[in-house]
C-alpha cells in the first residue's frame, strides 16, 4: 500500500472572506432569534404602555364610553390634594429610603 506525502507550506494562508450575501443571511437569522422575543415585549408592555396613554386623555368612567378630554386630567393634577400627599410619599420612598438601601445595605442588616 502506497503511503502518501503531505507537504506543509508555511507562510502566508488565504482566508477566505465570507460574501455579502452570507452577512445578510446571518442578520436574517439573527433577526429570526430576536423575533418572538420583540413580540412577547410589543405585547406584554408596548401595548399597554399605548393604552395607558390613551387612557390618561379621556374621562372613562368604569361603566360606560370613554370621552375624550385632552390635558384636563393632567391640569386638575396641580388642584389635587391626594396627588400631592401621594407624590411627597413617593419622592421620600424613592429617594430617601431606597437610595439609602442601594447605597449602603448595611444599614438595614441586623448583627
Amino acid at each position: 500500500m502506497p503511503v502518501e506525502q503531505v507537504a506543509f507550506v508555511s507562510g502566508p494562508v488565504a482566508v477566505r472572506r465570507p460574501s455579502r450575501a452570507s452577512g445578510t443571511r446571518r442578520s436574517l437569522v439573527g433577526l429570526a432569534f430576536v423575533a418572538p422575543t420583540a413580540a412577547i415585549v410589543a405585547a406584554l408592555f408596548l401595548v399597554p404602555l399605548a393604552i395607558l396613554v390613551y387612557m390618561s386623555f379621556t374621562d372613562w368612567p368604569l361603566l360606560g364610553d370613554p370621552t375624550f378630554n385632552g390635558l384636563k386630567n393632567y391640569r386638575q393634577l396641580g388642584s389635587d390634594d391626594q396627588f400631592d400627599k401621594d407624590f411627597q410619599g413617593n419622592f421620600i420612598e424613592q429617594v430617601v429610603i431606597l437610595r439609602i438601601d442601594y447605597t449602603d445595605g448595611s444599614v438595614w442588616r441586623r448583627p
